[in-house]
């Protein structure tokens, strides 16, 4: 007898079902994608218990014929793909023909559907696969699907789904990325009777954005976009509109969802330290490049690609992010403006501006000169100073539905309410123009700024100017190297040493000498000469454990980390008495800095009370 065998039909669609199907957000991923491909302009989606006791997706696509029905309830039958031309640029969310007849095999499915064209519609039926009954229908043009009682001839399978709570949220995650990428679609989504989506078509991504991610994060969203053979578009957030997860990170190629390894980094790599380690910020972004540069077909649920220039890609969505952060396109206020002035949007790439706190010039020197400014004492491994209070409000989006017109102040509440919190605000044009008032507890700088109270963290500031001129610096290769009289031993372990040994050249260029000492020693020769004095322990450790795979990224960029501490222990600590003249000296030198709203950690630098809000604390209003 045989030992080799072909599969029956029925455990052959299990099989795939195990790859297709991990669980009800899988089966609502394939049958939304299935819609949009078929021309749909209204989406409607129910679940019951997350999904484990129905799915109902309702489009008004094109539909299928009773012939084409049938047809694709077979396994590897498509309309998508019909060529290796085809498969290698694809331009569909579906194309495998897997998904229909794999989920039918752990369900119990009913298709029904009709083409504009056709009398009466089709309506399939199955039980676990098989049993399939056909008959005609009354319907509207368009295809409707019903998945029950998901995995109930798999118990296995079943056993290992979470919480209904657990799998409806996944469910939830689908419908939210599907309605992202597809704004001008009508989507609707019931949980359990309840309407938890309703989002109409939609003439902008804003529009869309602020339906599905609500106002609060929307308002903290700016556009992001870079034109070229690759091609950026979307929003990121501000750094302080951050969360403990990826799941408000909306990566979208070609039109399609992706978690991929590259584009998480290339973000990250834009906002470079203004995250600290473990956030994330919101971003919404759309990356298209030609089809036949991405491949779809690496991972059994397409949430994976593999671009085949992946170096360039990286550059691009990393580019495009630094640049939004760069330029700063914060909602603003004036410098001088009294309460209740105008709030709008600094035009990006605006200099200046008409009294308002423009963008600054990119590409002035970033603190080559702080005459008038002492460094302060080295202390090394002390304390940094306390960071200023972060913002809970954000600045109100213009381009929002439901929010207040560019020309309306901040809404104040009624009675003697705590005060809402200060508002952060991106690199003005006039920190120079500030009337400094004096310091407190040594570490907060007082100013005028209009009616409103300026506070400025004086080390958070000091620092940002020292890490753009120390970035700078090592961007133009003219970091200055400081031979040691005797060389420092560092233990590593040996993949470190074997890391070191391959980036030597990147080394240099930062100002290190390090040599092998053995399988798991570094004997540091020279160190920058800024380092002179210290330890140069630390910063050789930070420099070799972040030093990605990816040889092509800017070498500045591998070393947030290692930069920002090497500007830490040089800048203005906290407890450091300052002379007016000094104060002066650091608020010019911070017009001409990059970022100069944040501290290379993320931490805010200047926060803005309004003349209502210390009166508010006062109760005078």
């Amino acid at each position: 007898m045989a030992l080799i065998r072909v599969m029956p039909d029925w455990l052959k669609n299990q099989i795939a079902a195990g790859e297709v199907v991990e669980r009800p957000a899988s089966v609502l991923k394939e049958l939304i994608e299935n819609s949009l491909d078929a021309g749909a302009t209204r989406v409607a989606i129910e679940v019951v218990r997350g999904g484990v006791e129905l799915i109902r997706v309702t489009d008004n696509g094109s539909g299928m014929s009773r012939e084409d029905a049938l047809l694709s309830l077979e396994r590897h039958a498509t309309s998508k793909c019909a060529s290796m031309e085809e498969l290698r640029a694809i331009a569909t969310f579906g194309f495998r023909g897997e998904a229909l007849p794999s989920i039918a095999s752990v369900s119990r499915f009913m298709l029904r559907t009709r083409t504009p064209s056709d009398d009466a519609g089709t309506q399939v039926s199955m039980s676990d696969g098989v049993n399939r009954m056909v008959e005609d229908t009354a319907m509207a043009a368009g295809t409707e699907i019903t998945v029950a009682e998901l995995f109930h001839n798999v118990p296995v399978r079943r056993k290992f789904l979470k919480t209904d709570a657990t799998e409806y949220q996944a469910c939830l995650e689908v419908v939210q990325r599907m309605a992202l990428s597809a704004h001008s679609v009508q989507f609707e989504l019931v949980a359990d009777g309840r309407r938890v989506i309703s989002a109409p078509p939609e003439a902008g991504p804003l529009a869309r954005v602020f339906t599905i991610l609500g106002k609060k994060v929307c308002e903290g969203l700016y556009e992001c976009r870079l034109a070229g053979r690759i091609e950026v578009s979307g929003f990121i957030s501000r750094p302080d509109l951050k969360k403990r997860a990826t799941s408000g990170l909306f990566t979208f190629v070609n039109g399609r969802f992706v978690r991929d390894r590259v584009v998480l980094q290339a973000v990250a790599n834009g906002y470079g330290t203004l995250l600290g380690k473990g956030e994330y910020p919101y971003a919404v972004l759309e990356i298209r490049l030609p089809a036949g540069e991405v491949d779809v077909n690496v991972h059994p649920a397409k949430s994976e690609v593999r671009f085949e220039r992946s170096n360039e890609v990286f550059s691009a969505v990393s580019r495009a992010v630094r640049l939004t952060l760069s330029d700063a396109p914060w909602v603003a206020e004036e410098i001088g403006a009294k309460d209740g002035g105008g709030w709008g949007l600094g035009a990006r790439g605006q200099e200046g501006g008409d009294g308002g706190w423009g963008l600054g010039a990119r590409g002035r020197d970033s603190g080559a000169d702080l005459s008038g400014l002492r460094n302060g004492p080295i202390l090394s491994d002390a304390p940094t100073c306390p960071t200023s209070p972060t913002c809970p409000t954000s600045p109100t989006c213009p381009t929002c539905p439901t929010s207040p017109t560019p020309s309306d102040p901040p809404p104040l509440s009624d009675g003697p309410t705590a005060p809402t919190g200060p508002t952060i605000l991106p690199r003005p044009a006039g920190y120079s123009s500030l009337r400094y008032l004096g310091q407190y507890a040594n570490c907060f700088l007082l100013a005028q700024a209009g009616d409103r109270l300026a506070i400025v963290d004086q080390h958070a500031a000091h620092e940002r100017v020292l890490f753009e001129r120390l970035r700078r610096e090592f961007d133009e290769g003219r970091v200055s190297s400081q031979s040691l009289l005797i060389p420092q031993l560092v233990d590593v372990d040996p993949a470190l040493a074997a890391r070191a040994e391959v980036r030597r050249e990147a080394l240099e260029r930062l100002g290190f000498v390090v040599e092998p000492f053995g399988p798991s020693s570094l004997a540091v020769k020279a160190v920058p000469t800024m380092l002179k004095g210290r330890n140069p322990e630390r910063a050789v450790r930070m420099l070799l454990e972040e030093l990605p795979e990816d040889s092509s990224v800017r070498v500045s960029d591998l070393f947030h980390k290692p930069i920002s501490t090497i500007a830490c222990h040089m800048a203005v600590r906290s407890g450091d008495p300052m002379e007016p003249e000094e104060v002066q000296a650091l608020l010019r030198q911070m017009e001409g800095v990059d970022l100069a709203a944040f501290c290379p950690h993320g931490r805010p630098v200047i926060v803005f009370f309004p003349a209502s809000e210390v009166s508010r604390w006062f109760k005078r209003t």
